[in-house]
């Protein structure tokens, strides 16, 4: 006869060779685990007793990390064997890209993020270009021009950087791409007037700019003469001449460039 009998009542139990007990449900006619026990081959045995019993010293190398504090036990993983182990298995910190599995940067990702920065705060170093100082919010906000400038060829506000360079303080117009060139009241064209010459590369288009040259009167208006000069003094304007306003004077030296207002003499 099997391990179950065909003439099974309800609640009947057997136990199979391994320790296994069915029981016999009369409702559903079939048999059903109440219990069963873990049973181990000779190779598993031997590997648990293998992981709970050794400790580092018993391997023939050192492949491991020795960490402080920390038991050989605890170091393994559970059933592991010695055959298992490797310099590559435990890998060392320094080589943290070995491992394809491994997520880390490129060489050249590291270097992208290390050109990332766009500000560095320097204590009590206002001459550092990337120096900030004194933030907080302003309920009131202002863009400010300093009508007082501090030297001679100094100017402050808003400037278009070009290609090319002329005469400190003269009118300019854009004669090529990105390209100025002086301007002329008597040759339209090179007129408009954009701004005036703010040193190498810069036009000022907005703001005040200083030449210990000039000896305007506080509030003149300041219109393009002659091959980029300023002038304060319309009067010698003939047909065809360009009248364009370019700013007005602050004091004798400095003058507040404020537009590109315009017309023409008939």
């Amino acid at each position: 006869m099997g391990l179950f009998p065909t003439d099974a009542v309800d609640g009947q139990q057997v136990t199979n060779a391994k320790g296994t007990v069915f029981e016999f449900d009369d409702v559903d006619g079939k048999w059903f685990i109440v219990f069963a026990t873990n049973v181990y081959t000779q190779d598993e045995v031997d590997a648990l007793l293998h992981t709970e019993a050794h400790d580092l010293a018993s391997h023939t190398t050192k492949a491991h990390s020795e960490l402080t504090d920390v038991t050989a036990n605890q170091h393994h993983n559970e059933a592991h064997d010695l055959a298992s182990h490797s310099t590559k298995a435990h890998q060392e910190l320094t080589d943290y890209n070995a491992e394809a599995n491994v997520k880390h940067l490129t060489d050249d990702q590291l270097g992208a993020l290390h050109a990332i920065y766009t500000l560095e705060v320097h204590d009590n170093d206002e001459h550092n270009p990337n120096y900030l100082a004194n933030v907080s919010e302003d309920a009131t906000p202002e863009i400010m021009i300093n009508s007082s400038l501090p030297s001679d060829h100094t100017a402050h506000g808003t400037v278009l950087i070009i290609t090319n360079a002329q005469a400190f303080g003269k009118a300019v117009y854009v004669s090529a791409n990105n390209t100025v060139a002086l301007a002329d009241k008597d040759l339209i064209t090179t007129m408009l007037a954009i701004g005036i010459s703010a040193g190498t590369n810069k036009v000022l288009i907005l703001g005040s700019i200083r030449d210990d040259n000039w000896t305007w009167t506080f509030n003149d208006t300041i219109f393009v003469g002659d091959g980029g000069a300023l002038t304060n003094d319309v009067s010698g304007y003939t047909a065809g001449d360009m009248v364009q306003v370019v700013g007005i004077a602050l004091n004798a030296t400095t003058v507040l460039v404020k537009g590109i207002d315009w017309v023409e003499i008939v």
